[in-house]
Parts: structure tokens; C-alpha cells; sequence
């Protein structure tokens, strides 16, 4: 009688010794755990940290953009309300208008004809583009205008290019047989200067169909890239303030 009951004593004893291993096995998982989804949590803290700050330092690089691409239109626009002016008065005088001077003529004609080309300043932007990292910009207002910047930016060069077209086939054409080129470009750029003016020359001008219908053109074009400048520079502005809220709020 006396083994059976240290029998059940030894079995009860080794039960009770599995039962606390059991428990500490089970804590040590839990732990384990514990742990990993302690470090799981502080690397995505760390990842998200690094994203944020490299958000930070893009969102930067697109703010210096913008600022000096604000200078550039401000410039730009001037210039297109400078060459719609000097077209429509060309339009005028070929209508009829009486040509108040010949050095009027001259340099409104070399104001029009003067190329100019403005290039965007969105290095940062066309990296993100190309890149498919466009999205680590959170902000969605600040890409929409971003992107409504890019689709003003196209048209604007399509409108551009259609403009050199014309400039060719109304002007280049046109005056380079009857026009003295550089006494123009000259008169525009110092009209303070002594110049032979050829009033035959403008008389002829002013007989010639193409280029009147050209400076009308000129002056509908040139002003349209001057309203199309203005809203990219409003987008611009907008944006600028976004991206300074959007480093305010990180700070």
C-alpha cells in the first residue's frame, strides 16, 4: 500500500513540475513575442522617420524651386504684356493707323520679334516624375498643383511653338525681303542711338497683308501665354504657402 501511495505522490509531483514548465515555456514565448513586435514597431517608427525627413528635404527643394520659378514668370509675363502691346500697336499702324514715328516702328517691330523661350525651374519635380517617387510627397493638394503646373507648362509650349510657326511664315518670311533687320534690332535695344530709318521700307511693310495679319496673331498669342503665365504663377504661389504650412506643422 505504502508504493502505491509514493507511486501517485511521484506522479502528482512530476505533474506539478510539467505544469510550472509549461507556464514558464509560455512566458518565454510571450516575451519573445513581445519583443519582436517591440522591434517590428520601433524600426517602422525609424523607417517612418526616415521617410518623413527625406519628405521634409524633397518638399524644401521643391520650394526653392518654385521661388525662383516665381521671379522667372513675374519676368515673363512682363514681357508678354510688353510684346501684345507692341503687336496690337503694329496691327494698328497696318489698319491704318498713322505711324507716329519711324523708330515706333522699328522697335515694336524688333519687341515682337525678339524670341523668348522661358524654362520652368522643376528640377525637383521632373526627378520625383521620372523616377515614380512622386508619391512620397503626402501632401495631395501640394501634388495636384504640382501636376496642374506640369499641364500649364505644356500648353504654354504648344501655344509657343505655334506661335514660332507663325512668326515664320507672317514675319521671317515676310520681312526678310523688305526689312533691314538689324537697324531694328538695334533701334530696340538703344533708341537713343543715331539710325538710318528707311521710311520706304515701312511703307512697304505696311502694304503687306501677311505681316498685318501676323501682328494680329502676335497680339492674341503673346497675350494668351501671359494669361496662361499668370496662372501657373498663382499655382506656384499656393503651393508655396502649402509646402511652408505643411514644414510648420512638422516642426
Amino acid at each position: 500500500m505504502n508504493s502505491v501511495f509514493r507511486s501517485v505522490k511521484g506522479k502528482l509531483i512530476k505533474g506539478s513540475r510539467l505544469k510550472r514548465y509549461l507556464i514558464y515555456a509560455a512566458g518565454e514565448i510571450v516575451l519573445v513575442v513581445v519583443g519582436i513586435l517591440i522591434a517590428i514597431q520601433i524600426n517602422n517608427l525609424n523607417e517612418e522617420r526616415k521617410r518623413h525627413n527625406l519628405e521634409m528635404d524633397i518638399i524644401s527643394n521643391v520650394k526653392s524651386d518654385l521661388q525662383a520659378e516665381r521671379v522667372d514668370l513675374q519676368h515673363i509675363i512682363e514681357r508678354r504684356e510688353s510684346k501684345a502691346l507692341s503687336a496690337q500697336t503694329m496691327a494698328d499702324y497696318h489698319n491704318e493707323m498713322q505711324v507716329d514715328t519711324l523708330i515706333n516702328y522699328y522697335v515694336n517691330f524688333a519687341n515682337v520679334l525678339y524670341w523668348e523661350v522661358h524654362y520652368p525651374n522643376d528640377k525637383t519635380f521632373q526627378e520625383l516624375l521620372n523616377s515614380g517617387n512622386l508619391s512620397l510627397i503626402r501632401n495631395e493638394e501640394i501634388k495636384r498643383n504640382l501636376l496642374e503646373m506640369q499641364n500649364q507648362y505644356n500648353q504654354i509650349h504648344e501655344l509657343r511653338e505655334h506661335t514660332k510657326h507663325d512668326y515664320e511664315m507672317f514675319f521671317y518670311n515676310e520681312y526678310k525681303h523688305i526689312f533691314n533687320f538689324s537697324t531694328a534690332i538695334n533701334a530696340w535695344a538703344y533708341p537713343e542711338g543715331d539710325y538710318q530709318l528707311s521710311h520706304s521700307e515701312v511703307e512697304a511693310c505696311l502694304k503687306n497683308t501677311a505681316i498685318k495679319n501676323g501682328y494680329t496673331i502676335a497680339a492674341f498669342n503673346n497675350t494668351e501665354m501671359g494669361n496662361r503665365s499668370r496662372e501657373v504663377l498663382r499655382i506656384v504661389e499656393d503651393t508655396i504657402i502649402l509646402i511652408d504650412e505643411e514644414i510648420a506643422r512638422a516642426s
